[in-house]
């Protein structure tokens, strides 16, 4: 389970030179350029040796929105990780965001409140490499919109296409206290969805299945 919220800001930035089976998090300055070019690239081939089994086949492609924005293509063919700005077809995933938003969830939010960073000491089999969100990826068609208002004065969002399907199409909207619960695992998902603190429009159905998969993904 992710260890107890504690509203804290954003961590310098540390590397452990022991430390060759979990994610590090980048400087709190990193463009998106240098994230996706450099720092990315790096710390996969850091970390890929640490994985239980190889890394599956994987394309995606983020978009970022605003200044410093961006879109990167990324591919995992035979345990490699490359990295472009070339345009490609069809990715299994495609995120667009603004890179506000990007960067509180790869550097975290400056002040108190919701973190949406990993954890600490997550490892690279809940990263890259997890077998569950991959079938997930390869199984799935359609679009999903995740919003969090409240999030610091604003509304997080992020789009996720699948294989560039553009139905069936859904949004799932979450405010910010409900995510911080669901995140120190005070909140059962379930209970959330059935209480009403997670909002549901367009295919509910397709949502619901995608959504808890990644959630129970997440929440372990």
């Amino acid at each position: 389970m992710i260890p107890p919220y504690t509203g804290r800001t954003v961590r310098p930035f540390t590397v452990r030179e022991d430390d060759m089976t979990t994610i590090q998090r980048p400087p709190s300055d990193i463009t998106p350029k240098d994230f996706f070019e450099n720092w990315l690239p790096a710390e996969f081939e850091r970390l890929k040796g640490s994985a239980a089994a190889p890394p599956p086949d994987l394309t995606a492609q983020i978009h970022l929105e605003g200044e410093g924005g961006d879109t990167w293509q990324l591919a995992l063919r035979g345990g490699q990780l490359s990295v472009s700005t070339e345009p490609a077809s069809a990715p299994e995933i495609a995120i667009t965001q603004s890179v506000e938003d990007w960067r509180a969830i790869t550097v975290g939010e400056s002040g108190e409140g919701l973190d949406l960073t990993p954890p600490e000491g997550i490892s690279i089999e809940h990263w890259f490499v997890n077998p569950v969100i991959h079938q997930t990826l390869q199984n799935t068609k359609g679009t999903l919109r995740f919003e969090i208002p409240g999030f610091h004065g604003r509304t997080f969002a992020a789009e996720l296409s699948f294989h560039g399907a553009e139905t069936p199409r859904a949004v799932i909207s979450i405010d910010a206290e409900t995510v911080k619960a669901l995140r120190d695992g005070s909140l059962p998902a379930p209970q959330a969805l059935f209480s009403g603190k997670i909002q549901i429009s367009g295919d509910s159905a397709f949502a619901m299945q995608l959504g808890m998969t990644l959630m129970a993904q997440i929440q372990q």
